[in-house]
């Protein structure tokens, strides 16, 4: 009995001891940590990551513990960053912010969204505890680190033992926590106050020093500046002028005290110089005045003056204003402006003759190519008026705008008389015959279109306006195309040759197809009288989506009075024979 006694009290003395030497061990840690926050604190090389790092390996290395960790949160994605670890395991000691885990996940991030401290004694038994590879963690502490109420960190301790934390280290980890937490918020704050602080005194010093050079070059500027520089009350009363300014008005220094501005400006520019001085005292930053001033030799110069407010505070207490001699700028502005106009108006005048010239060409040309067949001159004169009645109605459609121009409505008024060109190279037994064209002589008929069209690209390569005579080649060869595929010519089109259908064909090319057609349903042939106007409406109407592209249709639809205007006004019977030839050899 009294052995066993005896064991009985040697264990409880073991116990006793090892709990001393373990709350020994606690003071002795806490110790150093108070010493270390002070080194650091102390120090002008204190940085919040170094002391992180002093701190963990402290803990590490007085509890001999398997690892050691402070994660920070990235409030960016909002997950723990590694910032600092100690761990008695060199693969682990892995440089900071190469691990991260998010907040919610494993022991850790569940700290961290909870706020809460997290013992896990035995981590197997812990369903939130995520096991990483080579990793002999048995049990882990995750304490929240907190700046007041906002978490920004977890401290974690984790060892290689089962049961490793009792409640008392528990209490001296969260005072660590604690203490981490407000070193970093107080440190964040002193030398965010210090470096503002400094850049402040910096720029302060840099602005006065900036100031006084600037007041010290701008009176130097001022008074010896080129330009007249004078300051001005709201009554017009000189305060003070520059030199320039003495020399330009007539005034000597000893003469300022009495004078006005008034008294030299010109009565045409009294009100001006009274309602810039007044807008400017009322608050306007600038002004810009021209007006004529007389100065006190009798001398008149234009002048521009600009006008700046000089304030006291808030308050406007005169006007800085200076005065530059444009007297010649406005004579040769004058001049320019007289000559400018001349040559503008000779140039127009030169343009359009110009233009009425290649008018009259283009439509010599026409003519000769129509004479050969029944077609007048009518026939030319309307199909240019239908083809611009048509442009300038598609411009209004949000689907044109930015095709339809001034330029190229003038362009098809003037070279959609050239789209039969190409039948001065069809033989005349086939051109004037009467009787419907044979196979043959329709297909030779056909090629009128790419005669005509080579014609033109050839015009217009010789002249180097190829852009120019780019719509009538398109016109000459597309005007027979239909918008369903069933005109021609037929060109080659990826792998196919095949005419073209809807809008592959040119829109200038469409639009000289409807205005053709209907001008020559509405013509007398040798084989038929002219239909009526409603006759050739409805033909036109009943073409749409086959023959004719529909939007043309519409305008054709909108602009029908102006399309009778046309046909009356260039009616066959009131136009002259304009046929220059006598005969023609048949081919």
């Amino acid at each position: 009995m009294t052995s066993q006694g005896s064991k009985e009290k040697d264990i409880v003395y073991e116990i006793l001891e090892e709990r001393i030497s373990f709350l020994e061990s606690l003071k002795s840690f806490h110790n150093n940590v108070i010493e270390l926050i002070k080194k650091h604190t102390s120090g002008k090389s204190y940085t919040p990551a170094q002391l992180l790092q002093d701190i963990v390996a402290i803990i590490q290395s007085k509890f001999n513990l398997y690892v050691v960790n402070v994660l920070t949160i990235n409030n960016v994605d909002r997950t723990l960053v590694l910032t600092a670890r100690a761990s008695k395991d060199p693969q682990l000691n892995a440089s900071p912010g190469r691990f991260q885990i998010k907040i919610g996940e494993g022991i850790t991030g569940s700290s961290a969204a909870s706020g809460e401290t997290i013992v896990a004694n035995d981590v197997s038994k812990d369903p939130r505890y995520v096991r990483a590879p080579s990793v002999a963690t048995k049990s882990e502490l995750a304490v929240p680190v907190k700046l007041q109420s906002t978490i920004i960190g977890v401290l974690d301790v984790q060892n290689d033992l089962v049961n490793s934390f009792r409640r008392d280290f528990v209490q001296a980890m969260e005072d660590v926590a604690f203490n981490i937490g407000f070193i970093l918020e107080n440190k964040q704050l002193y030398d965010t106050l210090k470096t503002q602080s400094d850049q402040l005194e910096k720029e302060v010093d840099q602005k006065m020093r900036e100031i006084q050079e600037s007041e010290s070059r701008y009176r130097n500027l001022l008074e010896n500046a080129s330009d007249s520089i004078l300051t001005i009350e709201r009554n017009g009363k000189i305060t003070w002028a520059n030199k320039a300014a003495c020399l330009f008005l007539g005034l000597k220094a000893e003469e300022l005290a009495d004078a006005n501005i008034t008294s030299f400006v010109k009565k045409g520019s009294l009100h001006t110089i009274y309602l810039g001085l007044k807008e400017i005292m009322d608050g306007a930053n600038t002004k810009r005045l021209e007006v004529s001033i007389v100065n006190a030799h009798n001398e008149t110069r234009n002048v521009e003056i600009s006008c700046s407010a000089i304030r006291e505070k808030d308050d406007v207490v005169c006007v800085e204003c200076i005065m530059r001699d444009i007297t010649e700028k406005v004579i040769v502005e004058n001049l320019k402006k007289n000559y400018t106009k001349t040559l503008e108006e000779a140039v127009d005048e030169r343009t359009n003759l110009i233009k009425d010239t290649q008018r009259a060409a283009i439509l010599a040309i026409a003519n000769l190519a129509e004479s050969i067949d029944t077609d007048t001159a009518g026939h030319l004169e309307r199909i240019r008026g239908y083809s611009k009645s048509l442009a300038e109605e598609l411009r209004a459609h949000p689907k044109y705008k930015n095709i339809i121009t001034d330029e190229y409505i003038e362009l098809l008024f003037d070279l959609s008389p050239l789209h039969d060109l190409g039948k001065v190279g069809i033989r005349d037994r086939i051109l004037l015959k009467p009787d419907k064209l044979t196979k043959d002589e329709f297909t030779e008929m056909q090629e009128h279109t790419e005669i005509g069209a080579r014609a033109l690209k050839v015009a217009g390569e010789m002249i180097r306006r190829e852009s120019v005579f780019s719509i009538g080649e398109m016109i000459a060869r597309y005007h027979h195309e239909k918008w369903d595929g069933s005109g021609y010519p037929a060109v080659k089109i990826g792998d196919e040759v095949r005419p073209l259908r809807g809008e592959e064909i040119p829109l200038c090319a469409r639009v000289v197809a409807l205005a053709d057609v209907y001008d020559a349903l509405c013509s007398k042939r040798p084989y038929k009288e002219p239909f009526p106007h409603e006759v050739a409406k409805k033909i036109i109407l009943d073409g749409a989506g086959k023959h004719f592209d529909p939007d043309v249709v519409q305008a054709f639809l909108k602009r029908e009075q102006e399309f009778l205007k046309i046909k009356k006004q260039f009616a066959d019977e009131k136009m002259a024979v304009t046929n220059p030839f006598v005969s023609k050899k048949a081919g």
